[in-house]
């Protein structure tokens, strides 16, 4: 803030800018209210490429929730996470194109379940909706062309993006605006303060125009600050020989009076002609939890068990633990337990483990390293000293430092690459699961997110813990649905009541398919497919207690449900695929029991019946439909087809009903 003296403390009424005695004991009574401050930034950065990692670190330095950024010249649309959980939300041109402009939001972890929206217009405009407690807060991240003719077409997609917030959102627009604005605050009251740049151009007429008829206030004219932390980009050759303030905070009218300061912050350092922009709002609600630091999440390296060496050594090591299993069987739960423990110990202990996720709180980066950082730090001082005394000495020794650091980036950069060209070469001929999963990933690009689902009314839930609870009732009633049918089936088919034998299991371990993803228990197929005659011997035992008692373990009875989304709004449930993994074990015994149950249906199906039956594919069906097609155009007959798709039908099947 300037100063929490009367003279400099705006306070917006009615549209115009005024300051009392009374206004400055409102603030300090507000002070004791439970109230919290968002730092809400803007900052033109010429180009994010190389930048990312030093941005995040420049973010958690300056404690700043919100940041918007200009001219990022990334590619696509979509999101990633940085250090320390930030995420980056990105908007800008198709890959096709030569990069160029680009807008992006960071968000603080702590406000991630906070969002509502994201909405990526263009490479020059960007919308993200955050439920603050009472408050909810659009940010319009916008970058503006420096053409004026191009001017009013692009306050164009700002209004008709403005058009639809909804009325209640406070909203903030913020970016470069490449427009010079001015100080007659008599002429626009409200829209302005008198404590901006004299200079005026086209373009500020048209923003101002834009303000005007949007309630929008120009937030930066209304704090009094010096030269140095009011302008916002400078152009240099040694000494600052050209400034400007082109870059923005605009506010609508129902938060304009929580905006405590707007100002120029000039330590924040990122290879750019422009300063960092800050917005301090304070809000009337509860401050946001604190980030929680992050888990130590590890995987078991299967893919290691590609090795004769390393498999060999998990199958004797779980044939031991069979070798110790007492004749008598015992509880089916236990005997599952310490089959999966012993599995998964051998596994970890053969294979290793692999971190996954953060490291140490850190989005692991090969090329961000330690020789990386030190080079940055040492670009940061330079910029500091320049600061301090711009002399042509400081400015030029800065000048280098910042282009070696660039250089030493596309050089880090560029050998990460070389790396991972050779790791994909390598998963290709030793993991070609992995292989495939890499390609899918970087063709697809980022993810779209939302933090955000709809409950059966259409109202927005935005806590963690209520969208878990809204996933959970949609699959319940969509997995579980009401049905007219008498569903009790009196006839029984006898299949036999022989136990479970090896050869059925080995079967079906063997028909399993490598690299699919593990259930709850976390025992892979490599895993199975690994074991020795003693491994498939502990399972055969424990599929024939099932077998006999017809109770399964709590592991195969329970699935981890992941919603992949189809198409539409994000936020709908039922715009969702729902896949769920099981327990593989589990499914090695489901196997064994759909071999014996086909061994009775077979036979009573009709020739025509072809779903889910062997050697009819769909490509036979096509060419059985197009033959009868051509047959009838021979000897003028007339076909009716009639095609069915049933809305989410195999989730809705009565199962029961199958067997009649």
């Amino acid at each position: 803030m300037a100063s929490d003296s009367p003279a400099n403390c705006p306070r917006i009424h009615g549209g115009k800018a005024r300051c009392s005695k009374s206004t400055f004991s409102t603030i300090q009574q507000q002070k004791q209210q439970h109230q919290h401050k968002i730092n809400i930034v803007t900052w033109n950065v010429t180009s994010l490429t190389g930048k990312e990692m030093e941005l995040a670190e420049e973010a958690q330095k300056y404690k700043l929730d919100i940041l918007g950024i200009s001219s990022t010249k990334r590619k696509g649309k979509g999101s990633l996470i940085l250090n320390n959980g930030w995420q980056l939300y990105y908007s800008g041109v198709d890959s096709t194109i030569y990069a160029q402009a680009g807008v992006a939001i960071l968000i603080h972890p702590r406000l991630i379940d906070s969002i509502l929206e994201w909405k990526p217009i263009n490479e020059r405009v960007a919308l993200l909706r955050l439920q603050l407690k009472k408050t909810t807060i659009t940010v319009i991240q916008i970058y503006a062309p420096n053409n004026e003719a191009d001017y009013p077409e692009f306050l164009d997609i700002v209004a008709t993006t403005m058009e639809n917030v909804p009325v209640s959102d406070s909203i903030l627009l913020i970016g470069d605006f490449n427009a010079h604005v001015g100080n007659d605050s008599q002429t626009w009251n409200g829209i302005i303060g008198p404590n901006g740049d004299k200079d005026l151009n086209n373009q500020g007429r048209l923003l101002l125009d834009f303000c005007a008829i949007s309630g929008l206030s120009i937030m930066n004219t209304f704090f009094k600050h010096k030269d140095i932390h009011k302008y916002t980009w400078y152009k240099t050759g040694g000494q600052t020989t050209q400034r400007s303030l082109i870059d923005f905070i605009i506010t609508s009218d129902n938060i304009k009076r929580t905006v405590m300061d707007v100002r120029v912050k000039r330590g924040a350092e990122l290879s750019t002609d422009h300063h960092l922009v800050i917005c301090v709002l304070q809000l009337a609600s509860n401050a946001p939890k604190q980030t929680a630091k992050p888990k130590k999440l590890f995987r078991i390296k299967w893919e290691a068990l590609t090795d004769a060496e390393i498999s060999q050594k998990f199958a004797k090591m779980v044939g031991q633990g069979y070798s110790q299993l007492p004749l008598n069987e015992g509880d089916m739960e236990s005997e599952w337990l310490l089959f999966r423990k012993t599995i998964i110990d051998a596994a970890a202990e053969t294979c290793g483990l692999k971190r996954i996720g953060l490291v140490n709180g850190q989005k692991k980066t090969a090329w961000w390293t330690e020789e990386i950082r030190k080079i940055i730090n040492k670009k940061k001082t330079a910029y500091r000293n320049w600061l301090q005394q711009q002399t042509s000495e400081n400015w030029h020794n800065y000048k280098q430092i910042r282009d070696n650091a660039k250089k030493m980036v596309r050089e880090a950069k560029a050998k990460s690459w070389e790396n991972f060209g050779h790791q994909m070469e390598s998963n290709y001929h030793t993991a070609t699961k992995v292989f495939w999963q890499t390609i899918r990933r970087l063709h697809k690009g980022g993810l779209k997110q939302t933090r955000s689902v709809k409950d059966a009314n259409g109202e927005l839930i935005t806590k963690e813990e209520n969208i878990l609870k809204r996933w959970k009732e949609y699959f319940a009633e969509l997995y579980n649905p009401s049905s007219g049918h008498n569903n009790n089936v009196n006839e029984k088919v006898s299949g036999g009541s022989n136990d479970i034998t090896m050869a059925e299991v080995a079967s079906a371990i063997k028909s399993l398919k490598s690299g699919k993803a593990a259930g709850i228990d976390e025992i892979r197929p490599e895993m199975l497919k690994t074991l020795n005659d003693d491994g498939i011997r502990w399972l055969t035992r424990i599929c024939g207690i099932v077998w006999r008692t017809g109770k399964a373990p709590t592991d195969w009875q329970t699935g981890i449900v992941i919603p992949i989304f189809k198409k539409g709004d994000q936020r709908e449930c039922s715009n969702y695929r729902g896949i769920t993994l099981l327990s593989l074990p589990g499914k090695v015994f489901a196997r064994v029991l759909e071999r014996r149950c086909r061994q009775i249906v077979e036979p009573q199906l009709q020739e025509n019946q072809c779903g889910f039956r062997a050697g009819r594919s769909t490509i036979d069906q096509i060419f059985t439909l197009q033959q009868i097609i051509e047959k009838s155009w021979e000897f003028a007959k007339p076909v009716y087809s009639l095609f069915i798709d049933l809305g989410k039908a195999y989730d809705r099947i009565p199962r029961d009903l199958l067997w009649n």
